[in-house]
């Protein structure tokens, strides 16, 4: 349901930054995925899904590369658990 709700909240509500799913920064290391990009007039906006903690290292790790390659970039780290916090509020 998390993805689910990303994706569609990605795609139709910010569709004005364009958003790319699974973008490769890196060619050589597809292993630093990231789940959506945004194009903003000033540097690229990474979002990652993260409902793992292995999802949110690996996320982590690939802006710490993607800052040592001199990549230009703005991201965050969708964690799931914040999600399900909000949700859970939001029934109260």
């Amino acid at each position: 349901m998390f993805y689910e709700e990303l994706e569609s909240f990605v795609l139709e509500s910010l569709e004005v930054f364009k958003p790319k799913k699974n973008a490769i920064p890196l060619e050589n290391y597809p292993v630093f995925e990231v789940d959506y990009v945004l194009e903003t007039e000033r540097k690229p906006f990474y979002l990652y899904r993260a409902v793992s903690q292995d999802k949110a290292k690996m996320a982590a790790i690939g802006s710490l590369e993607f800052q040592k390659e001199q990549i230009s970039f703005m991201g965050v780290i969708s964690v799931l658990l914040a999600y399900r916090f909000l949700n859970d509020r939001q029934r109260d």
